[in-house]
């Protein structure tokens, strides 16, 4: 159900952006509205960013981050805090992180290979039968040194693990796997937030080639595999005396064919003023990619008055990538010699690739509220493509609510400069942004009958929209 209201949400619905009651800027003379028309588009622009909107950094930032900022711009607010931020959600991805490679550590263990992975023996049970490894997870998970329940997470979890023709070579840390079908169900819990992985979650890969090592002093890994499916089903309900929240969600994720290096390394710093500095360093390359394919849905129910629907499609185009594509990203905590810690700003760049040789991608992403006291509902579409290592194309953009409605679709660099834009709203004001033969940009913001607003002129890294007021602002 999920997967099949994606898709029609991803497409688009009839009639959607013409939907709502007469336009709240509707009363204005030519040139406020548009001031505010241009005020809008300002705020999509500086809100949308396809890198980020793909990046899918966690599951908060798919639901109610980056894209949904946009939301939050006109005056739209999403609370679904308590599902993905805060120290019950931290806590069980703490937890999990530490479950994986035990799971992995008890399969490997079986054929007498060294992963070289953290231990922490917290595996209940193990038993191999009919060529199937079920591991088991039932316990406590203290994920902090403090002695309250806050720390506790209890498990309750269950793998089936089925690998056929496993080869390659102890010594050298060296996995080879013909066939890989992991099976989860269960549910993690700390002081009323659950996360349950449903009945129907499955992990598939073919040709699995693993490599685990160390370079320049960093933990390492290599892996390679082919025709990779993951579809996992989650559940997560938050209830406390204050608030009563559910999400239902998917993650659908399939590949033909993958090669990738990461890399993991740590320091710690001392400054003058007393404080460390922690620093985590994570390094990806990715030498081979093809036919990758994400979806990722999810509804949330707030409290019962709110509802929240959010879908994610993330394509690559038809050509296998072949090359460098190098990602890095530093993340950094200072603490006091008490143990406070604070994050500081982290850094993330890309690399490798070339207007010839890059990973090339589409995307679509749609947000749909049914809120309280809001008419019609508030719906958000955004597609664009990957055209280069440099610039991101908004094929089309949608927000639609009651009194505000905007459609807007263009090309912008990665430092987010406008290459060209056509935009529009229920106003019928206009604004469009071209290209001219000299390489400067050129553009108008014009009524619905085509009379004049504003005049838009190339001033190099941004452009400055001179209203027919005298009045100017940058973009």
């Amino acid at each position: 159900q999920l997967l099949a209201e994606r898709g029609v949400l991803l497409r688009g619905e009839d009639g959607s952006y013409s939907q709502g009651t007469a336009s709240q800027s509707n009363g204005l003379s030519l040139v406020e509205k548009g001031k505010k028309f241009v005020k809008n588009i300002r705020q999509i622009a500086s809100s949308i960013d396809l890198g980020k909107i793909v990046a899918l950094k966690d599951l908060s930032g798919f639901v109610s981050g980056d894209a949904a900022i946009a939301l939050d711009d006109f005056g739209i607010a999403i609370d679904a805090a308590q599902l993905f931020q805060g120290d019950a959600p931290d806590a069980v991805m703490a937890s999990l992180l530490k479950i994986f490679p035990e799971v992995a550590n008890t399969v490997a263990d079986y054929y007498g290979i060294d992963l070289k992975l953290h231990k922490e023996d917290l595996i209940s049970g193990y038993e191999f039968l009919n060529n199937v490894h079920h591991v088991k997870v039932d316990r406590t998970i203290k994920i902090c040194d403090d002695e309250s329940e806050n720390c506790d997470v209890v498990v309750d979890l269950d793998f089936d693990v089925d690998l056929s023709t496993i080869g390659g070579n102890a010594t050298a840390n060296l996995l080879l796997i013909e066939e890989l079908h992991i099976v989860i169900q269960g549910t993690l819990e700390i002081n009323g937030y659950t996360l349950r992985f449903d009945e129907g979650s499955d992990v598939y890969a073919s040709n699995l080639r693993l490599h685990l090592g160390s370079i320049d002093g960093s933990d390492a890994y290599r892996l390679e595999l082919t025709n990779a499916s993951i579809y996992v089903p989650v559940n997560i309900l938050a209830t406390s005396d204050a608030y009563n929240q559910l999400f239902n969600g998917a993650v659908d994720l399939n590949l033909s064919k993958i090669s990738l290096l990461s890399q993991t390394s740590e320091f710690q710093v001392s400054t003058d003023a007393g404080t460390l500095i922690n620093e985590k360093v994570s390094q990806w390359d990715i030498f081979t990619l093809k036919a990758l394919n994400i979806n990722v849905s999810g509804l949330i129910d707030n409290q019962g008055v709110d509802n929240f629907y959010a879908a994610l499609n993330l394509l690559q185009n038809t050509n296998e990538f072949s090359g460098q594509f190098h990602y890095e990203s530093r993340e950094k905590e200072e603490c006091t010699t008490d143990g406070n810690c604070n994050l500081l700003p982290g850094e993330s760049n890309l690399s490798g690739e070339s207007d010839d040789n890059f990973i090339g991608l589409s995307a679509s992403v749609a947000y749909k509220a049914s809120l309280a006291g809001v008419a019609e509902p508030v719906l958000l579409q955004v597609s664009g493509t990957r055209e280069s290592p440099s610039i991101n194309a908004i094929n089309s953009l949608k927000v639609t609510y009651p009194g505000h409605a905007l459609s807007l679709n263009g090309q912008f660099n990665k430092s987010g400069g406008i290459t060209s834009m056509n935009a529009t709203n229920l106003d019928g004001m206009e604004m469009f942004i071209r290209p001219g033969d000299n390489g400067n940009r050129y553009g108008a913001v014009t009524g619905p009958g085509g009379e004049k607003a504003a005049d838009i002129i190339d001033m190099g890294e941004w452009v400055k929209i001179l209203y027919t007021d005298g009045h100017f602002v940058s973009m």
